[in-house]
């Protein structure tokens, strides 16, 4: 039988065994829950570290950086570490390791989570610290907010601190237990019971609590009414979830407002894509115009679509510069005042851009209705050509008026400036082109012109058998006006003649100074009669031309007029010249003063 003492040894070891293995169990716990807290405190204090350090990430000073991570480091007690894509330290806050490349994760966490994006938990070992201390990488995002963003970065921050203050409380929880399990046996087994409920509870809640912060309810708080060391835990593990939950508050405010930026910064590059289509579109279909009645149109179609709901008017400048024309309008409103002399603009007066937005001077030729306006100088090689004038359509007097009327005037610059070359350059080509076939003398075609017309107007005519005339007409005795009155006396005949003829026809003939005193006509449709007769009459009106030169009459003007018609005398426009030069010499040598019709048939022309 055993003793009662022995029992009690026994049931003193029994309850110290128990004592003991309820305590393990426990330790074992705090010691986990130890280090799942401190992993999760780490992990979030790093992973705000990453969302909050991404502009000084992306910035290529790393100033800013440098002193953002030094003043973590104030602040948390830890070092941290920020490294590029190839594991050079771009701040740390040892500043003498800055640059150099970071290899103190014997297993290439950093570079793994570089790559895959995960965060890491790893022993960092160097010379200093041969035992090692504890860290974490996580990676940092070109945007946090958005899945999948470019990792440009990562953060490695060192946990050891906050792990050794939690198995520092669990070292003197186990030492307590010791001790009441030592210094009373027989209340060993209530005392570690006891002691074991008073631990594991809140632990068992600060655990369920970490993990529903890890899930991301940052709402989670404990019971922290102890004062003990578990409460100031509970206590310390509140303050982190509020200031995790502040944290995620700021940075979902600065995710919205960052996507704000984006979302307006996207809208004005669309915008700005969508003006440069449209200037690329719109110089094509200048530069492809062929008069300036074509560039007005396009430049018109153009502002309703750059200007919507505004009204406005592409102004140029007349020949004489004293008057300014409106040569396209727009909108639903344009101008009234369509011709106004340069003075009653101000951005002609002053060569620049004008926008009126409230109490400006306003310009003369706009009205006094008091809505917002801008008037763009355009400007090409030196020159004003005229203004654009773009109306708000919208009367507005608030600041959001002001700042898209703003806008506008910048648009309308670039419109100006597009628009001015292109009609400068249209107007050179008509003076080029009118210079080339046009005769400066009478103002009339050349020959060059009249040779090419009749090609087309014979190829029309044999398409729908009509009849075209060549008429050949000589001033009679003209060397007795150049040697009588001098060459310029010459000239006035000669111009008089051609305002003359240039009433005469119709706006189907065409009319030329074919070289000298001879003049060529080009009657298309016609008849062989209806050419005749028209020949006669104008031959018949020649002779009441009063030309004067130098306030002196040159006397009376006869001319000699020779006609041949297709298809009755050629069928080749060279040998339909040559038949109506053969007819006017007809008519010289028959006295001058008339008109012969060819009376053959030239099938090719001479040679």
């Amino acid at each position: 039988m055993r003793s009662i003492g022995a029992r009690l040894v026994l049931g003193a070891l029994l309850v110290s065994f128990l004592v003991a293995l309820v305590a393990a169990f426990a330790i074992q716990e705090q010691l986990d829950s130890a280090e799942a807290a401190a992993k999760l405190e780490a992990e979030h204090v790093a992973t705000a570290l990453a969302y909050s350090s991404i502009d000084e990430v992306l910035n290529k000073d790393k100033k800013p950086l440098q002193k953002y991570v030094e003043g973590l480091h104030l602040l948390y007690k830890r070092d941290i570490t920020v490294v590029d894509l190839t594991k050079r330290r771009i701040a740390d806050t040892d500043v003498a390791d800055v640059g150099s490349v970071y290899d103190h994760d014997r297993d290439g966490e950093v570079g793994q989570t570089l790559k895959d994006g995960r965060a890491r938990y790893f022993t960092e070992t160097s010379a200093l610290f041969p035992a090692g201390t504890r860290q974490i990488v996580v990676p940092i995002r070109r945007d946090e907010t958005r899945a999948g963003s470019p990792i440009v970065a990562a953060a490695i921050m060192e946990y050891t601190p906050i792990y050794n203050d939690l198995l520092e409380v669990a070292k003197a929880k186990i030492r307590l237990i010791v001790g009441a399990a030592a210094a009373c046996v027989v209340l060993a087994l209530l005392a570690s019971l006891a002691t074991a409920r008073r631990i594991t509870q809140p632990l068992n809640a600060l655990t369920r609590a970490a993990a529903d912060l890890a899930a991301g309810r940052f709402d989670t708080q404990v019971d922290a009414d102890r004062h003990d060391e578990i409460g100031a835990l509970a206590r310390a593990f509140n303050d982190m979830a509020a200031g995790l939950k502040e944290s995620q508050g700021k940075l979902l405010a600065y995710g919205r407002e960052l996507e704000s930026k984006v979302a307006a910064r996207t809208a004005e590059l669309s915008e700005r894509n969508r003006e440069i289509t449209l200037f690329s579109k719109v110089n094509d279909f200048l530069q492809a115009s062929d008069t300036e009645v074509e560039a007005y149109s396009v430049i018109s179609r153009t502002a309703t679509q750059l200007f919507p709901g505004d009204s406005g008017a592409l102004f140029v400048t007349s020949a004489s510069r004293n008057m300014v024309e409106a040569n396209a309008t727009w909108g639903p409103s344009p101008p009234d005042n369509v011709v106004f002399p340069p003075n009653d603009c101000w951005a002609l007066r002053r060569g620049q851009g004008h926008l009126v937005l409230g109490n400006e001077m306003r310009c003369r030729h706009v009205a006094e209705d008091g809505r917002m306006y801008a008037c763009l100088p355009l400007v090409a090689q030196g020159e004003t050509l005229g203004i654009l004038h773009v109306l708000d359509g919208p009367a507005a007097e608030d600041k959001a008026g002001e700042e898209r009327m703003q806008e506008k005037f910048r648009l309308a610059r670039n419109f100006a400036e597009n628009i001015g070359l292109a009609i400068a350059n249209l107007k050179l080509r008509d003076a080029m082109r009118s210079l080339s076939i046009r005769d400066p003398l009478t103002g009339l075609f050349n020959r060059r012109y009249a040779e090419e017309t009749l090609l087309q107007e014979l190829f029309r005519a044999k398409r729908q058998s009509t009849n075209v005339a060549v008429m050949m007409l000589d001033i009679d005795h003209f060397k007795q006006f150049n040697d009588t009155f001098g060459h310029d006396g010459g000239d006035a005949v000669l111009r008089e003649l051609g305002a003359y003829l240039r009433d005469q026809i119709r706006g189907s003939d065409v009319i030329s100074r074919y070289g000298g005193e001879e003049f060529l006509i080009l009657l298309s449709p016609t008849t062989p009669e209806g050419a005749r007769m028209r020949a006669e009459q104008i031959r018949d009106g020649v002779k009441l031309l009063s030309v004067r030169h130098a306030r002196k009459s040159l006397g009376a003007i006869t001319i000699s007029v020779g006609m041949a018609v297709f298809p009755d005398h050629a069928s080749e426009a060279e040998a339909l010249v040559k038949a109506a030069d053969i007819a006017l010499y007809q008519a010289k040598q028959a006295g001058r003063d008339r008109v012969v019709v060819f009376g053959g048939k030239v099938d090719q022309p001479a040679s």
